[in-house]
């Protein structure tokens, strides 16, 4: 009879077949349908059996034109772009007056840029955790300290980053200083080297050892 079967209800329905249990969201969503002004009916068993028998077949194949809802004129605020908001984060960080919209604040850029700037605070603190530890040490001390430290690693070395913190971890406590670092800072000793991510665990390669 030249009808279109689909089993979810959505804007190209014209039909809705309803058994002895119909799904809740179904009915929902038919219900939305002629909210927004579209021509939608509901058949049970009983009109099916109808119109199969050939009877009020015409009560039912209609081409009623389809009444739209009409569309508010909404203002819409224009998306945020990334480098205006940039500029306005670098601004806030440098301790100006700036305010967001709830639109930016929202955002996935947002978002982050404010975890960036985290991640640069955290990695800034850790440095100067370092470079206070060693000014505790006298010039012969923080020559072995140092010496230690890159004594933990060999070029070409293939470790998870965990296991790296935790070398640097115990020449930290031979030497009564304070470890807090929770990622590696093997840059702030000259060493070179590479990251890659491997069944979800953090790698380090060791790709070059300053001479001291």
């Amino acid at each position: 009879m030249g009808a279109d079967i689909d089993t979810g209800v959505g804007s190209k329905t014209n039909y809705l077949l309803i058994g002895e249990d119909p799904g809740h969201s179904k009915l929902r969503k038919f219900e939305e349908l002629i909210v927004a002004g579209k021509d939608v009916r509901k058949i049970y068993q009983e009109d099916l059996d109808l119109i199969l028998a050939g009877k009020d077949y015409e009560k039912y194949h209609t081409d009623l034109p389809i009444v739209s809802k009409p569309k508010a004129d909404v203002h819409k605020e224009r998306k945020t772009t990334w480098p205006n908001l940039v500029k306005k984060f670098k601004q806030y960080i440098e301790g100006e007056d700036v305010e967001f919209t709830e639109r930016e604040l929202k955002s996935e850029d947002y978002r982050l840029l404010n975890l960036y700037y985290k991640q640069q605070q955290k990695i800034a603190t850790t440095k100067e955790t370092i470079l206070v530890n060693l000014r505790e040490l006298d010039e012969t001390s923080e020559s072995e300290f140092k010496k230690d430290i890159l004594a933990c690693f060999v070029e070409g070395e293939d470790l998870s980053k965990e296991l790296a913190c935790e070398r640097m971890q115990e020449v930290f406590t031979k030497y009564d200083l304070h470890f807090k670092a929770k990622t590696c800072v093997l840059t702030e000793f000259g060493i070179d080297f590479k990251e890659y991510k491997a069944d979800k665990i953090l790698h380090l390669t060791i790709l070059q050892i300053p001479q001291l």
